[in-house]
């Protein structure tokens, strides 16, 4: 949760009161500190919730989320979906499939990666001469 009445609303919503009361997790250090601990109890109420009923009750709270998904399952996804969401790359052996491109921009324009995968072990010798001299 990004912000204290985040942290209370997600709590609430989840049914975890006890975690908003807690004292040991007042800050927003206590909390990144305490994860090995929080974690598995979020992950428990979570898995107790109806995703669509989950995601109404986040919303309306106003708390930022996104659900993870399937891999085969992204290619739905109205964010992969934008223009420029997905990419064509080219394999090695002239096979093509596509994949997210990144979804962010610098000055204004999206970020193009290099849409042809060597194959494996063809640059090596490259990637190591590029280590050494910055090594």
């Amino acid at each position: 949760a990004i912000t204290t009445g985040h942290w209370v609303s997600l709590c609430d919503i989840l049914g975890l009161p006890e975690l908003s009361a807690d004292p040991a997790l007042e800050t927003p250090m206590q909390k990144i500190d305490a994860r090995a601990r929080t974690l598995p109890i979020f992950a428990e109420a979570v898995a107790k919730q109806e995703a669509a009923q989950l995601a109404g009750a986040l919303t309306a709270q106003d708390i930022p989320f996104s659900p993870i998904l399937r891999p085969a399952q992204m290619y739905d996804d109205p964010h992969v979906n934008r223009p420029g969401g997905l990419v064509m790359t080219e394999l090695a052996d002239g096979s093509s499939f596509r994949a997210p491109g990144l979804p962010f921009e610098v000055d204004g324009r999206p970020v193009v990666v290099k849409n042809t995968l060597p194959q494996t072990g063809a640059d090596t010798d490259e990637v190591l001469r590029e280590l050494k001299t910055k090594g």
